[in-house]
């Protein structure tokens, strides 16, 4: 019997629910299907996803917390152009640039979220976007 099939198993469990988290959340930015297929191929140099499960999450939880008041926008803002990324829309940018344009975008959040300072022609409610 494998010593490790309990951890194994439970290490299963762990990427099976964030993956349904991640499907919803695609569901919620309305990604396309060639979108949605672009963002799921991506893996880390393992080959593993679970990174890449992660840094979505973590970019969906950045946009919760900078858009508390509208969900909406929060919903929105992966597929609104940006002048940040050159007018792409950051799942542009992601499928373009790959893990580094998730990094990027993940960065970009997380230096806006831990801001005060609001860019000339932004407002706290739209980092950069070219609503």
């Amino acid at each position: 019997m494998n010593p490790n099939a309990g951890e194994d198993s439970q290490q299963n469990r762990v990427v099976t629910a964030q993956l349904n988290m991640v499907l919803h959340l695609m569901d919620r930015w309305q990604l396309t299907a060639m979108q949605r297929t672009s963002i799921l191929a991506l893996r880390d140099a393992s080959g593993d996803q679970q990174a890449l499960f992660s840094q979505l999450l973590h970019i969906h939880k950045i946009l919760r917390l900078l858009f508390p008041a509208n969900r909406q926008l929060a919903y929105r803002w992966m597929t609104s152009a940006n002048r940040a990324f050159d007018g792409l829309m950051p799942i542009e940018l992601i499928q373009r640039d790959g893990h580094l344009g998730l990094q990027a975008t993940q960065s970009y959040l997380a230096r806006y979220a831990a801001s005060d300072v609001t860019e000339p022609g932004t407002s706290p409610a739209h980092p950069h976007s070219d609503e």
